[in-house]
């Protein structure tokens, strides 16, 4: 069942990316950057041209600021609630 809901999910994601206009940009924060984390960061912040990876939080700030140089993502924190906030302030 849960790979099921996970499959809706993914198709409802992809329908909504095709429905963008070409130049419209899909501003993501990631929060964890852990062993699967990085490999989202990596995914996003490459392989989506229509995404830009904004933020990152994690509680390991080091790993954060890693991740976050590595990707050329500006904002990097080590709380999810600081992320929120300073994302919301960009806008």
């Amino acid at each position: 069942m849960a790979d099921g809901l996970c499959g809706v999910k993914e198709a409802v994601f992809a329908y909504h990316i095709q429905k963008r206009t070409m130049n419209s940009i899909l501003n993501l924060a990631l929060i964890g950057v852990g062993r699967i984390g990085r490999i989202h960061a990596g995914n996003i912040a490459t392989r989506i041209p229509s995404a830009r990876l904004s933020g990152i939080a994690d509680v390991n700030l080091e790993a954060a600021l890693q991740v976050a140089d590595q990707f050329g993502v500006p904002l990097a924190v080590a709380d999810y609630r600081d992320l929120l906030r300073d994302l919301r302030s960009m806008q």
